[in-house]
């Protein structure tokens, strides 16, 4: 198989993945950085940290947007799996 083939055959894959790449980024920048979820929701900062304003645990895990070693972080509660709030990067 030639270069062009290949490109001819897998260039609606390499589309799609960019695409679904794009959606994940702008789901990601429409939620909130740390400053702004604190001051929407003044009550939700703790002596023990951050809590989740949906349901009030203050279990967060943070994921990376595309890696696990991703500087692009979404913050979710460990307990309803809301998505809360993003890194700042």
């Amino acid at each position: 198989m030639d270069f062009l083939s290949f490109v001819y055959l897998m260039g609606p894959g390499f589309a799609l993945m960019g695409l679904a790449f794009k959606l994940k980024y702008d789901a990601w920048r429409k939620l909130p950085t740390l400053r702004h979820y604190l001051e929407r929701f003044p009550h939700c900062r703790s002596a023990h940290g951050i809590q989740c304003a949906h349901c009030g645990a203050s279990s967060i895990r943070n994921w990376g947007l595309y890696r696990a070693d991703s500087v692009s972080r979404t913050f979710i509660c460990n307990h309803c799996g809301q998505s809360l709030y993003r890194s700042e990067a």
